[in-house]
């Protein structure tokens, strides 16, 4: 009788061992996994769903499957908008000499954008050749109350009949910028990129903008004409951004005027002075990491 007694306890502990390996198999096998080439297909249960725990485990293998590849260069095509101003040669602030010249460097801007880019690949995943065609649209305002000229040397004259809340010279260009792109990818969500290269750049238009009130009403001219801004321009730009977040820096290498006699430094002086751009702000680009 103790025989079968034994018997007995020992089939219902080997069969409560073979039910609780069971559970522990039947636990594994609530996550099924399915390997479909380069796919991955998980089936999970509801209680999955619930599991912090395994939804993060989902969340860090997804990412760890991702390549280099799997992320975007900074491109580029984006907008730009920056301040702008205007230096000598010599590197010092421009028309410091010239009241009638006198740049309001606060109210100057510049506003850009690239909707057409391609690239080339040099180095895989670390250096590339880019190009683009773009516009920027340059925007000077005078800190005096004066009105440019149509003679073909920049110069201004103090109006005494009106007052402008704002008078500007708007220069537009059509631009073509080649850079060399360098991207670290050290960090595949974020990666440093680093960009420099030259600009191209053709006038288009240009014009004075005058704005003032009177007699209560708002008044605005806009008066076209070249101004003596050079044709062509060539710039250096660099680009420096960590993801989306991107800011340049561009200056001419090019005269922005023709230059002329200087030599008379008075309110309505005769003369251009040998000046040259520079711009530096932010780009938004138009794709998404």
């Amino acid at each position: 009788m103790k025989k079968v007694t034994h018997i007995f306890t020992a089939a219902a502990l080997t069969l409560m061992s073979f039910n609780s390996i069971a559970q522990k198999e039947e636990e594994k096998i609530d996550t099924v996994k399915i390997e479909l080439g380069e796919t991955t297909v998980f089936i999970i249960t509801d209680d999955d769903l619930k599991d912090s725990t395994f939804i993060d485990a989902i969340g860090d293998l997804n990412k760890s499957n991702k390549s280099a590849q799997d992320y975007a260069w900074s491109g580029i095509d984006g907008f730009q908008i920056g301040a702008i101003g205007l230096f000598t040669s010599d590197g010092k602030r421009a028309f410091a000499d010239r009241p009638d010249l006198a740049l309001n460097s606060t109210r100057c801007s510049m506003l850009g954008f690239t909707p057409i880019g391609k690239e080339a690949e040099i180095i895989k995943d670390r250096l590339r050749l880019a190009a683009g065609l773009g516009f920027q649209f340059e925007s000077y305002a005078f800190d005096k109350n004066v009105r440019l000229t149509d003679e073909p040397y920049l110069q201004g004259i103090e109006d005494t009949v009106r007052d402008y809340r704002k008078n500007t010279l708007n220069a537009n260009y059509v631009t073509l910028p080649v850079v060399l792109q360098f991207n670290t990818k050290r960090n595949l969500e974020k990666p440093l990129h680093i960009a420099v290269g030259a600009i191209a750049g053709y006038r288009i238009g240009s014009n004075m903008t005058y704005k003032w009130s009177e007699d209560g009403r708002r008044q605005r001219e806009r008066l076209r004409n070249d101004y003596a801004l050079e044709p062509y321009r060539l710039s250096a730009i660099a680009q420096i951004g960590i993801g989306n977040a991107t800011i340049w820096a561009q200056y001419d290498l090019t005269m922005k005027f023709t230059a002329t006699d200087t030599s008379i430094a008075l309110v309505g002086a005769k003369g251009t002075p040998e000046v040259y751009a520079w711009s530096a702000g932010i780009n938004i680009p138009f794709g998404e990491y």
